[in-house]
């Protein structure tokens, strides 16, 4: 986006205002270069605006130079920092360290641009590491990749596998470091047209053009049995399949869920604590309600007057 739209957006929708939060992200673009997605939020009226504003080249990811490439951005706009009352990025330690992370450093001039990880990422490290922890699920995940590959390499396999899965079917999906929401797609697309996958297979098997693959197989299986330990005699027997399934996929997951959850839950309780009273204003008491607008009044105290506050609400 040009300058010139820049000055327009932050003209017209008046971005210098209190309460204004910066988000800002981190991306690589097809060029290799890694860019600063900068996002503000802030109130129009009474209404919450969230406008993109710039993507921003950056050249190292020290803490340092993205501290000084955010300030000179809002410098560069007559943005002044110290109306921002809000900041999050993603849990990279460069970003979110407690000293010397961006966002410390931002804080350094303006006490109040508090840091919230962003949620979105915070989720996708946790769905990371569930993929992570275990070797069998490792090897799924690594599985459905390959099925993706393999199909959308070549347009005659992928539209085999279009016209058997039909318009009921979804097709196979790529996965994504990035975005974990990509594997539930990948799982999901694969479940609900296992059967026709199946069939799309079978048929590109009985393809005399992929002589060549078929050729493979059985090279191709050996190796999968000597890799796989759940292909083994010990698989055959349903007790252990189960029992198996249980203590090296199963359990691993829901202990790598709770753990993580846990302790990425633990980054929002103390701005949940801050603000939430907001929602219980009908239900909260008396003697609470001034303790928890003298809270907020003490956090943001050239912005509000607890007296007032707590008369706006009663």
């Amino acid at each position: 986006m040009g300058r010139h739209h820049v000055r327009i957006i932050i003209v017209t929708f008046q971005i210098p205002v209190e309460c204004m939060m910066e988000e800002k992200e981190r991306r690589q673009d097809i060029s290799h270069i890694d860019q600063l997605t900068f996002t503000v939020r802030y109130i129009h009226g009474c209404e919450p605006v969230e406008r993109f504003l710039k993507f921003i080249p950056i050249f190292s990811h020290g803490a340092k130079n993205l501290a000084d490439t955010v300030v000179d951005f809002l410098k560069e706009n007559n943005i002044p920092l110290s109306n921002c009352h809000d900041q999050s990025y993603d849990n990279a330690s460069n970003m979110s360290e407690r000293y010397t992370g961006l966002q410390a450093r931002i804080r350094e001039p303006n006490e109040f641009a508090i840091y919230v990880p962003c949620a979105g990422h915070s989720l996708n490290l946790v769905g990371v590491k569930v993929a992570e922890c275990g070797p069998q699920i490792v090897s799924f995940f690594e599985f459905v990749q390959r099925l993706y590959s393999f199909l959308s390499a070549s347009t005659h396999r992928w539209n085999v596998l279009k016209s058997s899965l039909g318009k009921d079917h979804v097709v196979v999906k790529c996965l994504s470091d990035t975005r974990w929401s990509a594997h539930f797609d990948g799982v999901t697309a694969l479940h609900g047209g296992f059967e026709k996958i199946q069939d799309a297979l079978d048929a590109l098997s009985a393809d005399t053009d992929q002589e060549e693959i078929r050729d493979k197989f059985n090279e191709y299986e050996l190796k999968g049995k000597s890799t796989h330990r759940c292909l083994g005699s010990d698989y055959s027997d349903a007790n252990k399949r189960e029992r198996k399934l249980s203590v090296e996929t199963f359990l691993p997951i829901l202990d790598s869920l709770n753990s993580d959850l846990t302790k990425r839950a633990e980054a929002y309780q103390w701005i949940g604590n801050l603000f939430s009273f907001f929602g219980q204003l009908k239900t909260i008491d008396s003697e609470e309600l001034n303790k928890k607008c003298e809270k907020l009044a003490n956090m943001y105290h050239k912005d509000l007057d607890c007296g007032e506050l707590l008369n706006e609400c009663k």
